[in-house]
């Protein structure tokens, strides 16, 4: 999966206003730049995912904002994920940061099919 940032937002799964730990409360030591690929964790299971950042394009630990989310199988989130949905962003077992989902976009693959018969908020 390509870290080059995409440039509609439609092109995004998720939209979240997260929350990352400062370094002394766990988080990362290093910064995250926008295209890094990460756990997003919820309903018991942790699901890989693109995290991307308006301008500027890094987030130092202790920052919180707006982030953009991909996942590696969006089809797998239909009817899961719903606007308000928390979740924590992980390194393996360690928590780097929550999130709380503002919006859900682009519809996977199998719901653009009129037999369906799923949606997702948005």
């Amino acid at each position: 999966m390509s870290s080059k940032r995409p440039t509609q937002l439609d092109a995004y799964d998720v939209e979240a206003f997260a929350w990352y730990l400062p370094t002394e409360k766990g988080g990362r030591k290093a910064y995250i730049q926008s295209g890094y690929w990460g756990q997003f964790f919820y309903e018991n299971d942790d699901w890989e995912v693109g995290h991307y950042f308006d301008d500027p394009p890094i987030l130092v630990p202790g920052e919180e904002r707006t982030v953009r989310l991909r996942f590696m199988s969006p089809e797998k989130h239909v009817g899961r994920l719903v606007v308000g949905s928390i979740s924590l962003f992980r390194e393996g077992q360690r928590v780097i940061g929550y999130g709380r989902v503002t919006w859900i976009g682009r519809r996977p693959a199998c719901c653009v099919r009129a037999s369906c018969g799923r949606n997702r908020a948005g």
